[in-house]
Parts: C-alpha cells; sequence; structure tokens
C-alpha cells in the first residue's frame, strides 16, 4: 500500500510539474531573451538540459535500440556522452546515429564528454 501511494504521488508532482512547465517555461524563455545579456549561453545550457531530460525519459528505449546495456538514466549525463563513453557497445542503429551526428558536428561526442566535466 505504501508503495502505492509513493507511486500514486510522483504521478500527481509529475502532472502538476508538467503542467506548470507549459505555462512558466515559454514566459521564462521569452523574459530571458529579452533580458539577457548572455542569450547564446542560456540557449545552449536549455539545450543541454533538454538533451539530459531525453537521456533519463527515453532511457529503457535507449538502453536497447542504442547501446545493448543499461547505461543511460543518469539525469546528470547527456545522451551524447554516455554514447560515447559507449561507443565499442553500440547497436547498428547507435552506430548510425553515431556516425550521422558525427558528420553533421566533428567532435560532437568527445565533446559532450568534456562539457559534462565542467562546473556551471
Amino acid at each position: 500500500m505504501e508503495r502505492l501511494l509513493s507511486i500514486a504521488s510522483n504521478v500527481v508532482l509529475l502532472i502538476v510539474t508538467i503542467l506548470l512547465s507549459a505555462v512558466l517555461f515559454p514566459i521564462g524563455f521569452i523574459w530571458t531573451l529579452i533580458k539577457s545579456k548572455k542569450v547564446y549561453l542560456y540557449l545552449y545550457v536549455i539545450a543541454y538540459s533538454i538533451d539530459q531530460m531525453g537521456n533519463v525519459v527515453c532511457a529503457y528505449m535507449f538502453n536497447r535500440l542504442i547501446v545493448r546495456a543499461e547505461v543511460f538514466g543518469n539525469p546528470d549525463e547527456t545522451i551524447s556522452s554516455v554514447m560515447y563513453q559507449n561507443k565499442h557497445r553500440l547497436t547498428m542503429a547507435g552506430k548510425v546515429l553515431y556516425w550521422l551526428i558525427e558528420k553533421i558536428d566533428t567532435g560532437h561526442f568527445e565533446e559532450a564528454f568534456k562539457d559534462e566535466k565542467k562546473q556551471w
């Protein structure tokens, strides 16, 4: 019963978070674009944060489709960093994705790995 209540409370928190995000994110985004003197850094950090969230949200799927191991899901890592650290274990789909992104942005995965070592 305790586990069921914990799951229910987490579902409620998730719904509240999604609703608040849907309302506040666009306002905060536009506000910061207007007021910030470092828009380039702001946009990068947003992209980085979305990447980390994708690592968590899609962990089970990526652990089957990109790397055949339980390596995705850490909220402090980006998808690209996990792929770089596990490039020797990529599935065929993972190898194709890795190759395609490297063609578009040479050094992307190594740079993503190095970026995670920076202190924001």
